[in-house]
C-alpha cells in the first residue's frame, strides 16, 4: 500500500493547530492527509500538505476577522458576493448595513402600496383572467356575477382595509333581497367564490396572505333532493312543445330532462352536430363538460323522439344563435308551466305558482333512470360525475311504475302511433 510522508514532525494526539478551525492528522482510505476542521460553519477539508491546510485555516480566519463574529457562517460564495457589493457601494460611502436598510425600506414601500390598491381594480382583473380560458360559458358568468356582488361591497375599499371579521361578517349578514337573509348554502357559495378572488389576488402579490384561508363557512345538512313528478315533468314539456318559440327551448328541455346535461353549460352550448341520431347518442364535447372531460350520452327513446319533432333546427345551438332570446322564451315556457320566474305580473303569481327548483331536471333524470337501470355506475359515467356524487347529490328512490310514466312521456304524433299499433295488434 502506498503511504504518503508527513513533512512535518508529527505533534502530540496529532494536531498541528489547536484554535478554530483546528488542523489534525487523519487517515483516509490509508493515506494520511492534513484535516482543516472548519465545522460547525464550513465543511472539513483534507490536504496533502500542512502548508495547504494552514492557507485554507488562514482564509476562513481571516473571513471572521473581516466581517466580524458573523462571518464564520457565511459561505466562500457569499463573501465574495459581499466583496463585490462592497466595490459597488465604495463611490457612494455606503456600507453593506446602508443598503440592507435602504432595501428593507423599499420593500415595506412596496407592501404598503400593495395594500393600499383598490379592490375594484383587483376584481377586474380577476375577471379579465378568464377571457380566452378553456373555461365553460356558466363558469365565466359566475365569477363575473360574484364580481359584481364582491365590488357592491369592497369595491371602494383597500386591501389594507378589509380582514377576516369584515369578511366573515359581510358574508353571514348578506341578504339575497331587502330584509331575507340569504341561505346558508348561498352564504357558503360565496365564501368559496370570495376565497377564490383573494387567492388570485395573493398569487399577484397584492396580499401577503388570504384572509379567508382556514376559515370555514358550515354548510347546511343537504336536504332531500328535488325532482319533478310525472304531472310537472309533462306540463313543462308540453309548455316547451306549444311554445311560439319552440324550436329554441323544446330541444333544451328534452336534453334536460331525459339525458341529465346540465342545463347552464352543457345543454345551453349542444350543437346540433353532435346530436347522433344514427348511433343514439349525445356527444358532449370536453370545452362545455364541467369536468373538462368529453362522454357520449345514449339517448332514450322518448329524447329521440322529441328531438325529432324538432323539425326547424336552427345550426349550431340547440338553443339558437341568440342566448337573451332563447332565455326570454324559457322563461316564459317556465311560467306557463306554473313557475314564478322573472318580475311578477300586475295582478300577482297565481295561488298555486312554484318557486323554481334549482338542478330539478337533472335530478329527475338521474333519479328516473336509476330507478329503471340500477347501475350507479353507469349513471355516473351518463353524467359525467363521480358514484359517490351521484348517491349523495342526485337521485332519489323512485317506484318503478312510476319511472315507467316519466320514459312514456312523448310527443302526441309518437302517442297516437303507439295506440294504433296497440289496436292493431289486438
Amino acid at each position: 500500500m502506498v503511504t504518503r510522508k508527513l513533512k512535518n514532525s508529527v505533534p502530540k494526539d496529532g494536531l498541528h493547530r489547536e484554535e478554530w478551525p483546528r488542523i489534525r492528522d487523519v487517515m483516509i482510505r490509508g493515506m494520511n492527509f492534513f484535516q482543516c476542521d472548519g465545522r460547525p460553519h464550513y465543511a472539513r477539508k483534507a490536504f496533502a500538505t500542512l502548508d495547504a491546510a494552514r492557507k485554507q485555516a488562514d482564509k476562513w480566519e481571516n473571513t471572521r476577522v473581516r466581517y466580524g463574529t458573523a462571518g464564520k457562517y457565511i459561505s466562500e460564495k457569499d463573501a465574495t458576493r459581499f466583496a463585490e457589493a462592497l466595490d459597488i457601494l465604495a463611490p457612494h460611502g455606503a456600507s453593506i448595513t446602508d443598503a440592507a436598510r435602504h432595501y428593507a425600506a423599499h420593500l415595506a414601500a412596496e407592501k404598503r402600496r400593495n395594500a393600499s390598491q383598490l379592490v375594484s381594480e383587483s376584481l377586474a382583473q380577476w375577471v379579465a383572467s378568464y377571457d380566452g380560458k378553456d373555461r365553460g360559458t356558466f363558469t365565466k358568468r359566475e365569477v363575473a356575477s360574484k364580481a359584481r356582488i364582491f365590488g357592491q361591497a369592497f369595491g371602494h375599499l383597500k386591501f389594507g382595509e378589509i380582514g377576516p371579521d369584515k369578511l366573515i361578517a359581510w358574508i353571514e349578514g348578506y341578504e339575497a333581497e331587502p330584509g331575507k337573509l340569504a341561505s346558508p348554502q348561498t352564504r357558503a357559495n360565496l365564501r368559496t367564490k370570495l376565497s377564490q378572488f383573494l387567492n388570485f389576488s395573493k398569487l399577484k402579490g397584492w396580499i401577503e396572505s388570504n384572509p379567508l384561508e382556514g376559515i370555514k363557512i358550515e354548510r347546511p345538512p343537504r336536504a332531500s333532493v328535488t325532482i319533478f313528478d310525472v304531472k310537472q315533468v309533462t306540463r313543462l314539456i308540453d309548455a316547451a312543445d306549444k311554445s311560439t318559440s319552440r324550436e329554441l327551448v323544446l330541444p333544451y328541455a328534452a336534453v334536460c330532462l331525459f339525458a341529465g346535461l346540465r342545463p347552464n353549460s352543457e345543454a345551453e352550448q349542444l350543437q346540433w352536430k353532435d346530436v347522433h341520431f344514427a348511433t343514439g347518442d349525445i356527444h358532449v364535447r370536453a370545452a362545455t363538460s364541467k369536468t373538462r372531460e368529453e362522454r357520449f350520452v345514449p339517448m332514450e327513446a322518448n329524447l329521440i323522439a322529441w328531438l325529432e319533432s324538432c323539425v326547424v333546427r336552427h345550426p349550431g345551438a340547440i338553443i339558437g344563435t341568440s342566448p337573451g332570446r332563447f332565455r326570454e322564451a324559457w322563461e316564459e315556457v317556465k311560467r306557463v308551466a306554473g313557475y314564478r320566474v322573472g318580475v311578477v305580473p300586475e295582478k300577482g303569481w297565481p295561488a298555486l305558482a312554484q318557486d323554481w327548483p334549482a338542478d330539478a331536471m337533472r335530478h329527475t333524470y338521474a333519479s328516473m333512470w336509476l330507478a329503471t337501470h340500477k347501475s350507479r355506475a353507469e349513471l355516473a359515467e351518463r353524467m359525467g360525475n363521480s358514484e359517490g356524487t351521484i348517491k349523495s347529490h342526485y337521485r332519489r328512490a323512485i317506484r318503478p311504475e312510476v319511472a315507467r310514466e316519466f320514459w312514456d312521456i312523448m310527443p302526441e304524433s309518437k302517442k297516437r302511433g303507439k295506440i294504433l299499433r296497440m289496436e292493431s295488434a289486438a
